[in-house]
């Protein structure tokens, strides 16, 4: 019996710092292979519809169409564990 498949991740988030760091954190994680990284909601819903993984990590707060909304155009089959926003630096300016 051969070792399981890793989990396909796919990361959405309109900061490329943000998304970095995740690329960095999962490239030095076993179990876990990133196939996809979006910046918007759109292009979310549309990579994970090409990738179909098996983990979205999706910032709620994006431009345009929002995690949210983007999470409601996933399948129904899909389970949300569980959903956070963050706030970048430049978003804490009063």
């Amino acid at each position: 019996m051969g070792a399981p498949s890793p989990y396909r991740v796919l990361i959405a988030d309109d900061e490329p710092a943000v998304r970095s760091a995740y690329r960095e954190f999962f490239g030095a994680q076993r179990g876990f292979t990133l196939v996809a990284e979006a910046g918007t909601g759109t292009e979310a819903v549309e990579l994970y519809a090409v990738h179909r993984p098996d983990v979205v990590l999706m910032d709620l707060q994006m431009p345009g169409m929002s995690g949210i909304d983007a999470i409601g155009c996933l399948p129904t089959s899909w389970s949300l564990v569980e959903a956070w926003g963050h706030r970048s630096p430049s978003s804490h300016a009063s």
